[in-house]
């Protein structure tokens, strides 16, 4: 995938603004995996990190961060890479055309609002954890759905409910985990 640093660096911005829906646009011609990959494994060390040092804070224990990463990972790049699968297979049974790639290229960046977030996070405090990562998945959800909306409002109602709720559904599963 041919993307240089100003595609990339143009995705991340549009990504923080959920309500312009300008992201596809700018990738539907030239997805990427470059950007998804790199958030992922930077959300993966952040809540590797963040986890170890909140685990530390509140047992006062050895260094934990060893014990999160590979659980971070798994359900990363699992949820990344395999949450986008399962919308493009509700497109295909839907008929809405949509490659692959740009739905992992679109979620992928949609995610990368947690990385400020976790950090955040990594305090400890669970009133400031609950806020945040419900911003963080209110506007990855937001970012999502506003730049697939033209695709999906071509849907009948009873269908457009289908993929809203196992869209919903998943990104409520997502923000469990990250919590919990």
């Amino acid at each position: 995938f041919k993307v240089t640093f100003n595609d990339i660096k143009a995705r991340i911005i549009s990504s923080f603004k959920p309500i312009k829906n300008d992201f596809l646009k700018i990738a539907e011609d030239k997805p990427d995996l470059y950007g998804p990959f790199w958030i992922y494994t930077t959300l993966i060390y952040v809540i590797a990190a963040g986890g170890a040092l909140s685990y530390y804070f509140t047992n006062s224990a050895n260094n934990y961060f060893q014990m999160f990463v590979p659980v971070a990972g798994s359900i990363l790049y699992s949820f990344g890479f395999g949450f986008p699968l399962v919308l493009w297979l509700c497109m295909k049974f839907f008929n809405i055309s949509m490659k692959y790639v740009s739905l992992i290229c679109l979620y992928g960046y949609s995610l990368f609002c947690l990385i400020p977030v976790l950090i955040i996070c990594s305090t400890g405090f669970g009133w400031i954890q609950w806020i945040f990562l419900t911003y963080a998945i209110v506007n990855s959800t937001a970012f999502v759905l506003i730049n697939l909306w033209s695709k999906i409002k071509t849907l009948e109602d009873k269908n457009k409910y289908i993929f809203l709720g196992i869209f919903i559904g998943g990104q409520l599963i997502l923000f469990l985990i990250l919590k919990f």
